[in-house]
């Protein structure tokens, strides 16, 4: 409950020798608010002696300083007495003022007019209570007050400057005795602050997350609720801020899917008429209706957090020229349903190698034929992808996208996974294997490869609700490098179709380089697993050739890795080559490792 206001004489006038009339100004409240009722009391004391003759005031004059200009009453008897005071009695009169704005585009702001009859009585006091209306927000200040006299015989016009005394200041009520003043704990009855105008209208977000995904399509509904006691119009203004002071882009959708104009328009309503306000136009609203409006928007692709500001501009339909806005900040945070580590091994390519001692048809030096007649490789990338969502979701589709290759090579992604809808739970991790076939364009190539991919996922929720809205999101993959220059050795084990538990291991060894070179194979003994092969060779390589040497490896143990450990030296280098493992394989730093299941050991014995 606001605290009570108080009268201030501000006036102190000698009208004639046996004549005095003081006159006080009061708001009620300290503060106030644009739009609404502020109730306010003129005092008129006169102390004149009891024989006195009765004076009347022409007008009244309050002059403020701030929203509104002034406060002016004329002398008027009315048809039929109102009032709770006549005669000589005193009372408080309650007025009703009229709002007057100037016509002139002039720097001069409203005043407020009203009439009642201003004949004092000696001994009299006559309090006039009427409500003021504020447009604007900001300070205001009875700043002086003036009282007008015409007569016959003379004018006359008494002014005086408003300020505090060290009273508090007083207000006027009425009780069964009579009126009587009441002090009220402010320093000032002259001077209000006043405030905006509370909105009563409401901003909902009946679907709004905890969090969401990149790259997935929303609609996030926007429910207006009007609590204001008469019908409004509103529009709405949106706003999608990030961090960085970047905005998404949304779409309104009763505007059929067309962009939000912001610009600053003056829409009409259904009967014709000018709403007169910037935004997304709600239109107009009863009393406690409410109305749903939906944007739609795509959420950034990387994790990000963004401030979703809605902004409801609305008036009441009683009062056009007061706009009122509610403001409603919420928090919208993406983070990334997938992450993914990769795994990037060698494979042997079952194409034989073009041989450097004869012509290629289509010609072998033609860099920009569309067909690559160079060493070939194959590469193994396998994506192991797992879920951070803390829901289902249904992975439709995964691809590779390639965006460039380094250093002159053709390169062919093909997947090695049917394409078929997979359901990933929370926490849950699948794997998806893709196959790199790499081509130099010509046998003269000889600089290193690099792939700049990424991998894009195709998904969507699993809740039937969200079934048609697919999202796809690209996840990064640091740059892969293929050598290509350099001999290397790979190693590819598969059981034999023959011999229960017999593994047949070959090691490929390739020789991209344009000389001819000799390799020292040697193959140490293991208490794991015995072997058939030569135990020691040398292999001799032509230029840009390979060749395949197979050793059969019984393992000795089940349910474990076994580590066969071929040292291979070239000569010409005097460099030992590491050992490359294919599918199936590991790699450590004894060498490549090979599975061996009990089943196998079991079925052996």
């Amino acid at each position: 409950m606001s605290p009570p206001a108080v009268s201030y004489s501000i006036l102190n006038q000698d009208l004639s020798n046996s004549t005095v009339v003081f006159v006080s100004f009061t708001f009620s409240d300290s503060e106030g608010h644009v739009g609404e009722p502020l109730p306010s009391q003129i005092a008129v004391t006169s102390r004149a002696q009891p024989k006195s003759a009765p004076v009347t005031l022409s007008n009244i004059l309050i002059q403020l300083k701030g929203c509104i200009s002034e406060i002016q009453l004329f002398h008027h008897l009315p048809d039929i007495q109102t009032a709770t005071a006549s005669g000589e009695m005193s009372g408080i009169i309650e007025l009703t003022l009229e709002e007057s704005t100037p016509t002139s585009r002039s720097e001069q702001k409203p005043r407020w007019v009203g009439s009642s009859d201003l004949t004092i009585y000696p001994g009299q006091t006559k309090v006039f209570l009427f409500p003021v209306f504020f447009r604007e927000a900001g300070d205001v200040n009875a700043v002086r007050s003036t009282l007008e006299v015409e007569t016959e015989r003379f004018d006359l016009v008494c002014s005086s400057a408003i300020t505090d005394n060290d009273d508090m200041p007083t207000w006027w009520i009425g009780g069964q005795t009579g009126t009587k003043t009441k002090r009220l704990n402010r320093d000032s009855g002259t001077a209000i602050k006043i405030l905006p105008k509370p909105p009563k209208m409401e901003i909902r977000l009946p679907n709004l997350l905890e969090q969401y995904y990149t790259d997935e399509s929303l609609a996030l509904d926007i429910e207006i609720y009007n609590k204001e006691e008469e019908d409004t119009e509103a529009v709405l203004e949106v706003r999608l801020l990030g961090r960085s002071k970047d905005t998404l882009d949304f779409l309104w959708a009763s505007h059929g899917g067309s962009p939000q104009d912001e610009s600053d328009t003056t829409p009409e309503d259904n009967d014709g008429s000018r709403i007169g306000l910037p935004g997304h136009i709600v239109g107009q609203l009863a009393r406690n209706a409410k109305r749903t409006e939906t944007i739609r928007f795509k959420a950034p692709s990387e994790p990000s957090d963004y401030a979703l500001e809605i902004k409801v501009l609305y008036h009441v339909l009683s009062d056009r020229d007061i706009p009122i806005s509610k403001t409603l900040i919420a928090d919208l945070i993406f983070v990334g349903p997938f992450e993914a580590s990769y795994d990037f091994t060698a494979r042997v390519h079952p194409d034989p190698w073009p041989s450097f001692f004869e012509v290629q048809d289509g010609g072998s030096n033609n860099t920009s034929s569309v067909t690559a007649y160079g060493i070939a490789q194959k590469w193994q990338l396998k994506a192991k992808v797992a879920s951070f969502a803390e829901e289902a979701l249904v992975i439709q589709d995964m691809s590779l996208n390639l965006h460039a290759v380094h250093g002159g090579a053709v390169c062919t992604i093909s997947k090695e996974f049917p394409s078929a809808d997979t359901e990933i739970a929370p926490q849950e991790l699948q794997e998806r294997s893709f196959c790199l076939d790499m081509r130099k364009p010509n046998l003269e190539e000889r600089r290193s490869s690099a792939l700049d991919i990424s991998l894009s996922i195709t998904w969507r929720k699993s809740s039937p609700n969200d079934e048609g809205q697919v999202a796809t999101s690209t996840l990064a993959i640091p740059r892969l490098h293929v050598p290509s220059s350099e001999p290397r050795v790979l190693a590819t084990a598969y059981p034999s179709a023959s011999v229960t538990s017999l593994i047949h291991l070959d090691y490929t060894l390739e020789n991209p380089t344009m000389h001819f070179l000799t390799f020292e194979l040697n193959m140490e003994a293991s208490e794991e697993f015995g072997f058939s092969g030569p135990k020691l060779r040398a292999l001799h390589l032509l230029p840009m050739s390979r060749q395949t040497v197979r050793y059969n490896i019984l393992p000795l143990v089940g349910g474990a890795w076994i580590t066969p450990q071929l040292r291979v030296v070239d000569r010409y280098f005097n460099k030992t080559l590491k050992v490359l493992g294919t599918e199936g394989m590991r790699v450590d730093k004894k060498g490549v490792m090979i599975w061996v299941g009990i089943e196998e050991r079991d079925s052996e014995r």
